[in-house]
């Protein structure tokens, strides 16, 4: 059985990091125009496996490794898309499985925003493989900025902080005072809530069921009190809503989780209970959530109250 990892405190950023891990991967599932279509409309306009794809009306792309240096002998290594001419994309299907393979070189346009350089979008770059088992790896660029992330070491604390949520650091709860529902819950008026600590404070990574201090992803500011942390304000916002559904036949539950799940909401479940605490990000469309929602109820089968809103 593979050990647990220890974590211990960053003495320059106050993270708390596995000291025996150097290496972090992160990727993205698709190029950022691709990612932006409708999901419906994107499904049937994408051609391809899971590192060659073509997009009708946004062209071929090619999945390749951002290398970065950061402090502390870290390296973030980045699984990201470029955007290639159809000749390259044709030349790179031909030889992916073959010794040739080898001898690949891209040239492309980088097609995510890669935070904290969110700028390096559109960027010309230049890829190749390191070996015939790995993804090509991004060499150059004649972007400044691209090229600085390629070459340059990066402050772990600056990028760590951009992506809290991806990795893999010592989990805790943030605790919020909580008014009774009419049900009488939570019976001692409180609810932990799991949050990772970043440089700004703590990203909230679950639903609160009761809570209606934070939403899911908001970054918040905590204090310890007697080995507790206690939620103080928010820091950040995500601007994601938060709804509760109480469903009234638990047979129902995973039948109106996953309506939600296709309206694009994020859940959690208290079964016990019959609740779903329903996180509606930014880029859903509140309305058409609370639309089902009120029809579930009006049909007789959930119950449901709006904690946090941003329209």
């Amino acid at each position: 059985m593979e050990s647990p990892p220890r974590f211990e405190k960053c003495s320059c950023c106050g993270l708390l990091l596995d000291p025996d891990r150097h290496r972090y991967d992160l990727g993205f599932q698709l190029p950022d125009p691709v990612s932006d279509l409708p999901p419906g409309e994107r499904a049937e306009r994408i051609a391809g496996g899971k590192v060659l794809i073509s997009v009708e009306g946004l062209g071929n792309f090619v999945r390749v490794i951002l290398p970065v240096r950061l402090t502390g002998g870290y390296e973030v290594v980045f699984g990201c898309w470029i955007h290639v001419d159809p000749e390259q994309y044709e030349h790179a299907s031909r030889i992916w499985e073959d010794p040739a393979y080898s001898n690949l070189i891209l040239r492309g346009h980088l097609a995510n925003r890669i935070d904290p350089w969110l700028e390096v979008i559109g960027s010309e770059v230049i890829a190749r493989p390191r070996s015939e088992n790995e993804l090509p790896y991004i060499v150059e660029s004649a972007d400044p900025l691209t090229q600085r992330v390629i070459t340059e070491v990066w402050p772990h604390s600056e990028v760590f902080a951009a992506w809290p949520r991806h990795l893999p650091q010592a989990p805790t709860q943030v605790w919020f005072r909580v008014i009774k529902d009419r049900d009488g819950h939570p019976p001692d008026g409180t609810e932990s809530v799991s949050a990772t600590r970043t440089g700004e404070g703590y990203v909230i990574d679950s639903i609160p069921f009761f809570a209606r201090q934070a939403s899911f992803g908001d970054v918040v500011g905590a204090d310890e009190i007697d080995g507790r942390l206690w939620f103080t304000r928010t820091v950040r916002s995500s601007r994601n809503s938060v709804l509760r559904v109480t469903v009234l036949d638990v047979a129902n539950v995973d039948e109106v989780e996953l309506e939600l799940h296709d309206r694009g909401c994020s859940t959690e479940v208290n079964r016990p209970l019959k609740l779903i605490a329903i996180s509606v990000p930014s880029e859903a469309k509140l309305l058409a959530v609370q639309s089902y929602v009120n029809a579930a109820r009006t049909a007789g089968r959930v119950d449901f109250e709006e904690t946090i809103l941003y329209r």
